[in-house]
């Protein structure tokens, strides 16, 4: 028994005796599978689960410790949702805005993006500069 990325790295060949692997599933691995318990891959940014080896993916995709990157380019900040919140709002924030309020964004040529956050609940949105290319027809 080997897990997919072996078996296709192995060229779905045993590597002892050489002998075809055949891809089909395993109920008793599949059932032991379930009772191992492993930590978040996020603990070090916060998250204090254990999840079973076969929910691994699942929580991943919903885990809020994922490391965010600060999307000012000049800075190196990583860490959690609600940690890069604090730090946008504390370091770099000078666009807050409301929802359900009507505000005005203006962006200059040379401006790579601006980031908003939302006063209430500290969500950050990113708005691009697209920079727009005229072609010259020939």
């Amino acid at each position: 028994m080997m897990c997919s990325i072996c078996c296709y790295k192995s060229q779905d060949k045993c590597h002892k005796c050489s002998m075809h692997i055949t891809l089909k599933r395993c109920k008793a691995i599949e059932n032991l599978l379930q009772y191992i318990e492993i930590p978040c891959p996020n603990e070090k940014h916060g998250c204090r689960e254990t999840i079973s080896y076969i929910g691994k993916s699942k929580h991943e995709e919903e885990c809020i410790y994922v490391p965010r990157h600060c999307p000012v380019s000049s800075c190196n900040f990583v860490g959690s949702s609600e940690d890069l919140s604090n730090h946008f709002g504390h370091r770099h924030s000078k666009h807050k805005f409301f929802y359900d309020h009507y505000f005005y964004v203006s962006l200059k040529y040379n401006d790579e993006a601006i980031v908003l956050q939302a006063a209430i609940d500290g969500k950050l949105f990113i708005l691009n500069n697209i920079e727009l290319c005229l072609w010259e027809r020939r």
